[in-house]
């Protein structure tokens, strides 16, 4: 039987044996390139403010990048990888420079990796089947996120009110809750996942005066929140509006006002139920509605759950 003359040559073997390696290695740097691009200009997009807070920041922007990989990389496996790495500069450079919390980049995460999946996909697509265009395609998507981007920034203003409404059950009398809720003196215990990945966490409330018109001041870790009491009806209900507040994201979500009702269930048991008035510029809303109620109702426990706490456990 012949023998190739190259067959037992070692340094033969040595140069067929690394290309798959390196074909692996050069996608992978490739993939690692454009995503430091394409993170570059989504960093400077959100940092700048040059996209609204709703489709084009959380859709449009990763679903570009995921699209522009594809058709450069030319790979659906590489492009996904690219967007994907694109996505985690940008979130890495906003959270590095201060410009968003990390409780923020992790709730919208999976909004924009799925985004990204999808501008991947597609152009994946448009690679295999109008791969001589995909200038033009790229074109159509730069001035349709520009429209959308821009339609944002101009018209994109707080949605409507909505409540957010919880309560609890506290072992003491409905006159002692109502001291306890009208001026708290400090909110301590277990904190719940949301706050302990960054939302602000209450630490106090101190009502100036009594009645209608006094000015109550709630104390955060970052931040307060001041408040004009509206309705003052010891010791059933108390209805504060807010007129000031420094609280990290107020570009995004609004608070408008908080009410405390009581009611007594027993002469050594009463009811608190807890509502907030808030609204917001985020969209998709399908989306955000129930993340921002998941995290002001996870605030309101957190403060109901104090009360209950140092009421029970009594002086």
């Amino acid at each position: 039987m012949p023998v190739s003359p190259d067959s037992d040559n070692p340094a033969r073997r040595e140069t067929l044996a690394p290309g798959p390696a390196r074909s692996y290695g050069k996608a992978v740097f490739s993939a690692l390139a454009v995503a430091i691009v394409l993170g570059g200009v989504g960093f400077a997009f959100l940092a700048l403010d040059l996209v609204g807070p709703g489709l084009s920041a959380f859709i449009a922007l990763p679903l570009a990048m995921g699209l522009v990989s594809s058709l450069v990389l030319g790979s659906l496996r590489g492009s996904l990888l690219a967007g994907t790495l694109a996505v985690v500069v940008a979130c890495a450079g906003l959270l590095f420079v201060g410009i968003e919390g990390l409780v923020c980049v992790v709730l919208a995460s999976p909004l924009i990796f799925l985004s990204s999946a999808v501008g991947a996909l597609a152009g994946a697509l448009l690679t295999a089947t109008v791969r001589k265009k995909s200038f033009l395609v790229i074109s159509l998507g730069i001035v349709a996120f520009a429209g959308t981007s821009t339609n944002e920034l101009r018209f994109g203003s707080f949605g409507p009110a909505y409540t957010v409404i919880d309560s609890v059950e506290i072992e003491a009398p409905i006159e002692e809750t109502w001291s306890s809720v009208a001026s708290v003196s400090s909110v301590r215990g277990p904190k719940p996942f949301l706050l302990r990945l960054g939302l602000p966490v209450p630490l106090r409330c101190e009502l100036q005066d009594e009645g209608t018109g006094a000015k109550r001041v709630c104390h955060f870790d970052r931040g307060r929140i001041e408040e004009l009491v509206s309705v003052w009806e010891p010791p059933r209900r108390l209805e504060a509006v807010v007129v000031e507040t420094d609280l990290p994201g107020r570009e995004w979500l609004a608070f408008h006002k908080a009410e405390y009702v009581l009611s007594p269930i027993s002469p050594h048991r009463t009811r608190i139920v807890r509502t907030t008035w808030q609204s917001s510029r985020l969209r998709p809303r399908w989306y955000w509605k129930p993340l921002e109620t998941l995290g002001t109702s996870q605030e309101h426990e957190y403060v109901l759950t104090a009360l209950k706490t140092r009421l029970e456990a009594g002086p």
